[in-house]
């Protein structure tokens, strides 16, 4: 699968998290299987190929 052929919004949101994921950056993989996304809340490995995200790093939390 090529990046370029994606026409279709990719769904980011973690199955237990109804709100929308609004990325600030992202970045490619070197052979394009993969993307990196942050938003304020999490950094995220989304699988093209497989079309879901394969890991989810809970970032950017404030502390009570």
């Amino acid at each position: 699968m090529n990046s370029k052929d994606i026409h279709e919004g990719l769904n980011f949101s973690a199955a237990e998290d109804e709100s929308s994921f609004g990325i600030f950056s992202i970045k490619f993989s070197k052979d394009g299987r993969e993307l990196v996304g942050n938003s304020n809340e999490s950094i995220c490995i989304y699988d093209l190929g497989a079309n879901k995200v394969t890991e989810r790093i809970h970032a950017h939390v404030q502390g009570t």
